[in-house]
């Protein structure tokens, strides 16, 4: 027996880090969701006024804010909280249709909420001929403006912002013309902020709720949210002069604001005076390193984004390339130097420090500066030369995400972040003491560009689990039509199992359970039940039998129904399995592997006697006794779980023996477990076995023999010895560069749903005749004439078989045909069909039924690489022969669709179906690595 212990693998330094990104992921996803789901909640039922977002309550309390303060009030409309959060809307939407496999909120709802509030934009701020929104900071419900107005020519940071969600929404939306509006104001808008002619109405309140500005004042804060205004363009318009006019903005804010500490750190001053000079505000140069941080992340964001559309800002000047690098190199410096400056004892940032001694002046810590220099920190890691600095990114991203958790979050009753802490930590009730400024414009915005960037880069995180099943003795087991006693003892245990896999985008949760097959009812309701509880897409559960026909029964079959109690079983360990399964989630890389086992023997031979297609072992026939796994290690690289697959029908009890069991499959998969240790998961995943038996032969090989539970141990065994031999080879070609790891951040799972055509449909007259002929059979073998000898003899049950075909002719008159003697059933099968791609070096593709080996051979040529298929998946369909075998006939062609209780086998057609099918879906999971970023 090969022996390996603890199998383990060294992990570089690129791997490391690319298990560090996918660590942020589900943090990112967990952070952004309450934030935008309660957006939409509370804007689809209204709590203020109707058709406004409205959060204003408490996030620690989770109490409703009305009089809090006069100008802060449920009767009043904040015009730049409407425009990002209907940016914020748009932005969420769209990342979350780019997760196939997440279902992070309802975006129907979401979607529903964006509609209503862009509506309301739109009918009380920017009605037709309108150049520029009349949004104001503060207005009534009706949109009228409550505060004073401001000179020709100037604008506000409010309609910079009703402008990019306008904007951000009518582009996702479908809306062209209204996007077009927007876009040609906005560009307006963002020229006024560029002529220094923006102001921050954010920044005062008088006594009516209205606003006051100060002329003599000049933030960057209009440059800035004019960076974000550009990139919209950018990506609606694809214009050079949307991009020139971004890079603008960011010079304009570094030529003006930017300026040097004695040691020579840059640093972005608050503000100017009138006359164009850095503003003293109580005699102190004043630095909001919030600000300033997230200035750089949007400045980096829209220089990434603008390359990666085409973009070369320098327009190929050396000149300009040299000031772009000088412009990355500030930007880096200001960051760096305000994350050192600027973070108080708990991590949060500062609102204010003095640019010349770093002295706090104001030491309270607004929520966003964290998510804002969170996304700083991915853009920085974006663009980073070096490892070094790659890992001083990571270290800056990880801690701002643990700020939020631990300082943020961790206080909030309902989570969302609470606003405002104070240097110390504590919640501190600072205007506005309420998310109603975020709906999702911090929160998850900044932390949206974040997590395209970890998505683009980061691997998978996978976990396995496995539950076993209760002993039901008593039982009728399922399988053999000649095993007719209930089941009077346990050999093995049954078990269910669950691999799962994520990326950034997708999942993919694979569940192994030892029965005979699912019902395409069952299986379904299984799988709502699963999205719902663990936010899935159905497309992304691969449910497989391991095909035992020794566990009690899973499907109606013949006239053996579904063992209701024992389904319930088999329900409740799945979902347990799914659940340590996640439980176990961590940063993943895989290895392929393969070698082969000698256990299955073709079962379908010509009767040289009768001609007809009988079921003994065929030496030399279609066989397939690869055995291929996948191994996955974590992030210690220490083996986790191991994937084999095997295509051998497990069938090897004979029909005497009424022992539950997982036969082959389980006894491998147990005999892994123990052998390779650390808790180790073994996964069977049957393949393409329909006409392959055990290879359990009697004298001379020409019967197949009556298998023992010495049998069950010979073949799992073998099975087990080569997934080892698999690992130790696996092992030592990776160890020597030639078996590369297998990250699985392309992870991509393509779904559909066809329906497979029957062959032909019986007529009333044929299955009036099926009915004659079964009822002359059963009295036959009542008389007891006409016995089968040998193992066909054992293993068959003709008057079980000929009672089985009676039930079926009779209930397909009774339900398929009309008075008249027309056919009213169905002319085929739904049949579901995935494909797993983990990249071009591993594919997984199911099969809803019993297809025969050389279907599954082919698809694995068609699939290169590693191509794992995985047979009996979700609703089965029943026998899938080769056109071939359809030609031959026998029984898996003639009868075996009898006792699935469809009217007739599949088409000889089906074949090609199937591998149309795989190579269109080949083709869409070759069509690109998807990147978020």
């Amino acid at each position: 027996m090969e022996t390996l212990s603890k199998p383990f693998i060294r992990l570089a330094p690129s791997v490391l880090r690319k298990m560090a990104l996918a660590r942020l992921c589900p943090e990112i996803r967990s952070i952004v969701a309450p934030t935008i789901a309660t957006a939409a909640r509370r804007c689809a039922e209204g709590p203020g006024a109707p058709g406004w977002i409205d959060m204003k309550f408490d996030p620690a309390d989770g109490r409703e804010r009305d009089a809090f303060l006069s100008f802060y009030r449920k009767d009043r409309v904040y015009g730049w909280i409407q425009g990002r959060a209907l940016e914020s809307f748009a932005a969420h939407l769209c990342w979350a249709e780019g997760l196939s496999g997440h279902r992070v909120f309802d975006q129907g709802l979401a979607r529903a909420a964006a509609e209503r509030l862009y509506r309301k934009i739109m009918e009380t701020c920017f009605l037709p001929g309108v150049a520029v929104p009349s949004a104001s900071f503060v207005m009534d419900p009706s949109g009228a403006p409550l505060g004073r107005g401001f000179g020709p020519g100037a604008t506000t940071l409010t309609q910079l912002f009703v402008l990019r969600g306008i904007l951000a929404y009518a582009s996702y939306a479908g809306y062209p013309e209204d996007a077009a509006r927007a876009a040609a104001a906005l560009r307006t808008v963002v020229d006024a902020a560029l002529r220094g002619e923006c102001l921050d109405d954010q920044m005062k309140f008088d006594g009516f709720g209205g606003e006051s500005y100060d002329q003599e004042r000049r933030g960057y804060e209009g440059q800035m949210i004019s960076i974000g205004a550009c990139e919209l363009l950018l990506a609606q318009s694809g214009s050079p002069e949307d991009a020139a006019r971004g890079l603008r903005c960011v010079s304009e804010v570094l030529d003006r604001f930017l300026l040097r500490g004695k040691d020579g750190q840059p640093f972005i001053i608050d503000a100017l005076d009138g006359r164009g000079g850095p503003l003293r505000e109580g005699g102190r140069l004043r630095v909001n390193p919030g600000h300033a941080i997230e200035f750089v992340g949007l400045a980096l964001q829209f220089m990434r984004r603008a390359a990666r559309m085409g973009f070369d800002l320098s327009g190929g000047s050396p000149g300009r390339a040299a000031e772009i690098a000088e412009i990355k190199a500030n930007l880096k410096a200001v960051a760096l130097g305000c994350d050192r400056a600027g973070r108080a004892p708990h991590g949060g940032i500062v609102r204010s420090i003095d640019a010349e001694t770093l002295e706090v002046l104001n030491g309270t810590c607004p929520w966003w500066s964290s998510f804002e220099a969170a996304r700083t920190f991915g853009e920085l890691y974006a663009g980073a030369c070096d490892d070094a600095f790659r890992e001083r990114c990571l270290e800056g991203i990880g801690s701002y995400l643990s700020c939020i958790a631990e300082v943020y979050l961790a206080p909030s009753s309902i989570g969302i972040p609470v606003q405002t802490v104070s240097f110390e930590g504590k919640v501190v009730p600072i205007i506005p003491a309420t998310p109603d400024i975020d709906a999702g414009y911090h929160t998850g915005i900044p932390l949206l560009d974040l997590y395209g960037i970890a998505g683009a880069e980061c691997g998978l995180r996978c976990g396995a689990g496995e539950r076993r099943l209760p002993p039901r003795l008593g039982a009728r087991l399922q399988g053999h039509i000649a095993r007719t006693k209930p089941a009077d003892g346990e050999l093995d245990p049954l078990r269910a199992r669950c691999l799962w896999m994520e990326s950034a985008r997708d999942r993919a949760l694979f569940l192994s359970a030892d029965i005979l097959e699912f019902s395409g009812v069952w299986a379904e309701a299984f799988i709502e039940r699963v999205c719902q509880r663990y936010g899935l897409a159905a497309e992304s559960v691969f449910l497989m039998a391991t095909h035992t026909h020794t566990a009690p029964c899973a499907i109606d079959l013949g006239l053996l129904g579904a063992d209701r109690a024992f389904l319930e079983e088999l329900a409740e360990a799945m979902l347990g399995a799914i659940e340590e399964a996640k439980g176990r989630l961590e940063p993943s890389v895989l290895l392929t592997g393969a070698s082969t086992a000698k256990v299955g023997v073709n079962r379908r031979v010509r009767d040289p006697a009768t001609g007809k297609i009988a079921m003994r072992p065929n030496l030399g026939g279609e066989n397939d006794e690869e055995v291929l796994c996948v191994f996955v290690f974590g992030e210690d690289g220490g083996l986790r779980s191991a994937l084999f697959n095997v295509s051998v029908h497990p069938t090897t009890l004979g029909v005497a023996i009424h022992h539950i069991s997982a036969d082959y499959p389980g006894r491998a998969a147990a005999s892994l477990a123990r052998n390779l240790g650390g808790g180790l998961v073994a996964i069977p995943v049957q393949g393409a076995c329909g006409d392959i038996r055990p290879k359990v032969l009697g004298p001379g090989g020409m019967e197949f023999a009556e298998g023992s539970p010495a049998d069950v141990e010979r073949l799992g065994d073998a099975v087990a010895g080569a997934v080892r031999r698999a690992l130790g080879q696996s092992l030592a070609r990776h160890a020597a560069g030639k078996l590369p790891l297998v990250d699985g951040g392309g992870l991509k799972v393509i779904s559909k749903v066809v329906e497979l055509p029957f062959a032909f449909i019986p007529g009333v007259e044929e299955l009036s005749r099926i009915e004659e002929e079964s009822r002359r059979e059963i009295r036959r073998i009542a008389a007891g004439q006409g016995s089968e000898v040998g193992f066909a003899g054992s293993h068959e049950n003709p008057a079980l078989a000929a009672q089985t075909y009676l039930a079926w002719a009779k209930g397909l008159k009774e339900k398929s045909f009309g008075p008249e003697g027309r056919y009213a059933g169905a002319e085929g099968v739904r049949a579901r069909f995935s494909l797993c791609s983990l990249g071009p070096s591993l594919r997984l593709f199911s099969i809803p039924g019993e297809a025969f080996c050389a279907i599954g051979k082919q698809l694995k040529r068609l699939g290169g690489a590693t191509t794992i298929i995985c047979g009996y998946c979700a609703g089965t369909v029943g026998y899938i022969p080769t056109k071939e075998a359809f030609a031959e006939g026998g029984y898996e062609v003639e009868s075996a669709y009898r006792y699935y209780g469809q009217p007739a086998p599949l088409s000889p057609e089906t074949e090609r179906i199937i591998y149309s099918l795989f190579e269109g879906m080949l083709e869409e999971a070759r069509s690109g690595r998807l990147g978020l970023a």
